[in-house]
């Protein structure tokens, strides 16, 4: 995964495809329960540039929108689960990683370079579908087509 490809898919609008996955502490998530809340989903890695440059946007996100009815959460790929534990420690951040190890979710999005970004509405659409870095202001106006202000 690197850089966006030409002719990467573009979900807005469609229905989110649901998926459970597990949490780096075990949980189990599974994305259909969460209806009737704004979810922001992550797909990222520890060696991406780009990624570690919106992390901490969304960790902003992640604390100043939760009370509003935003849930975040990470997704990630990578085998060494003790590495992606480290570094999101290192880095502070709070929101849930979901690991994706078969590379199942990535592959059902069509996660095609990272990070890509998705939001889905409280109803299950998807509300905006982002690949490449992002910048705050981007992820707001996304957040409140969504429904969050």
């Amino acid at each position: 995964f690197g850089a966006p490809q030409a002719g990467t898919a573009n979900f807005t609008g469609k229905e989110a495809m649901d998926f459970t996955l597990a949490a780096l502490d075990g949980r189990k998530v599974h994305l259909k329960s969460l209806r009737g809340k704004v979810v922001l989903i992550d797909f990222w890695a520890t060696w991406c540039g780009p990624c570690r440059h919106e992390m901490p946007i969304i960790q902003k996100l992640h604390q100043e929108l939760k009370a509003k009815g935003l849930v975040v959460y990470g997704i990630n790929n990578e085998a060494d689960g003790s590495k992606v534990k480290s570094f999101l420690a290192e880095n502070h951040y709070t929101f849930p990683t979901l690991r994706d190890l078969e590379s199942e979710v990535m592959k059902e999005y069509q996660v095609t370079g990272i990070p890509t970004l998705i939001i889905v509405d409280r109803t299950g659409k998807i509300a905006a579908h982002f690949v490449g870095g992002r910048q705050e202001a981007d992820l707001r106006a996304a957040l409140r087509t969504a429904g969050i202000q």
